[in-house]
């Protein structure tokens, strides 16, 4: 479960528990994000089963212009592990690295995008007079 909330760099929130964080996106995860992405898609294309159609993140224009307009957050533990990322309401990332299936990161990242996308709910939408 989430434990600590507190401010990294301003205007950046950063969820810490043990030596494990959920932090923003940052430009210098691009190859981390890729990876993970990258090792985890086929996965969920399997079940499918069009894993054929696999297109690499960084090749796929599409993937990576959608990807620009998103909100991004990563679940780091000494490394990237899982990356997830919404726009407006719309969760449109939640992948993990398959090495680290089962392991509570997908739930994680899930809770903290809901939390997120509350937030910003509230901030933006004007209150109903009745």
């Amino acid at each position: 479960m989430l434990e600590t909330l507190s401010l990294a760099k301003p205007r950046r929130f950063v969820i810490t528990f043990g030596n494990v964080m959920i932090r923003e996106y940052e430009e210098t995860d691009w190859k981390e994000v890729c990876r993970v992405f990258d090792m985890s898609k086929p996965y969920e294309l399997a079940s499918g089963g069009i894993e054929a159609s696999f297109v690499p993140l960084a090749k796929d224009k599409a993937r990576m212009a959608q990807f620009s307009k998103s909100t991004v957050f990563v679940w780091e533990e000494n490394q990237a592990l899982g990356f997830a990322g919404f726009e407006g309401a719309y969760i449109g990332w939640l992948f993990v690295d398959p090495s680290a299936f089962r392991k509570g990161i997908g739930r994680d990242l899930l809770q903290y995008l809901v939390a997120q996308i509350r937030r910003a709910l509230k901030t933006t939408t004007p209150k109903r007079r009745f």
